[in-house]
């Protein structure tokens, strides 16, 4: 995992400084835009894991999550393993429902 080591505060945004470990860095795999900070605290919502039969597990969206969203069926995920825990990264396209 990451740390903020320094941060400067710009008009509009921010300016940080991370200290990460070799082998994350390596896992950017020279990419450097489009990176998103999500603190492991944060993740505070309840879900679950439905499993049917040997090999198939769903990892439930909770109701408060998709709220006044329709859910496309395309989507890439990222598995991440840290301390004891895996981090599962969900992208997708959204409809916004008016």
């Amino acid at each position: 995992m990451a740390s903020i080591v320094e941060m400067k505060r710009c008009n509009d945004h921010f300016e940080i400084a991370l200290k990460v470990s070799h082998k994350e860095f390596a896992a950017l795999k020279g990419k450097m835009d489009n990176i998103y900070l999500i603190p492991i605290e944060k993740a505070n919502t309840k879900s679950k894991v439905y499993e049917r039969g040997k090999n198939t597990k769903y990892l439930l969206i909770p109701k408060s999550l998709r709220k006044g969203i329709t859910l496309n069926k395309k989507a890439s995920c990222l598995r991440s393993n840290y301390k004891g825990k895996i981090i599962f990264a969900y992208f997708m396209d959204k409809v916004v429902n008016k």
